[in-house]
């Protein structure tokens, strides 16, 4: 799973990508050669002559760990302003086609600019092999909180229409 929040670049993703690849295995444990290496790619992409490290880790561990594997990417709409869309899409297509990765995107669409709709577009059909738009309704989503509360069924109905009625838009802030 990674969140595209406060990712800065492909390579921050890659990075993380491997790291959380390799740590249940015990080959990246804090103080490891490895977790070392892999704490310091952030600011070795700064220096020109070894930009590509953050390349070379994924390329090295890739074979071992990142065929076959399912990687969520979730908050796209929440990536940084500077963070390109297009090479993201393309490291996508690459983890697809190269590596058999499966890929889930979790995005809030309406958020994209134009740009990006149109870049997601151009490559959709390479990346992208189902679509599932899930859009429940509050009614849904205050049920499945109630649900997860323990709230008895018999008081639903009732609670279901005093949320409705507080006219409380964040759904997420009910508890």
């Amino acid at each position: 799973y990674v969140s595209l929040f406060n990712h800065e670049s492909v390579n921050d993703l890659k990075s993380k990508i491997i790291f959380d690849l390799v740590s249940p295995t015990g080959i990246a444990q804090k103080g490891s050669a490895i977790s070392t290496i892999l704490s310091k790619i952030p600011l070795l992409e700064q220096l020109n002559s070894i930009s590509n490290l953050s390349d070379c880790i994924v390329q090295l561990a890739g074979e071992k760990y990142l065929n076959g594997t399912v990687i969520c990417f979730d908050d796209i709409e929440r990536k940084p302003e500077h963070f390109s869309f297009d090479v993201f899409l393309g490291f996508l297509s690459i983890l697809k086609e190269v590596h058999q990765c499966k890929i889930l995107l979790i995005m809030n669409d309406k958020e994209l600019d134009t740009a990006e709709l149109d870049e997601l577009g151009i490559y959709k059909e390479k990346i992208i092999d189902y679509e599932i738009n899930y859009q429940p309704t509050n009614t849904e989503i205050i049920k499945s909180l109630i649900h997860k509360s323990g709230i008895s069924d018999k008081y639903c109905a009732i609670v279901v229409e005093e949320i409705l009625n507080s006219n409380e838009s964040n759904l997420r802030s009910i508890k």
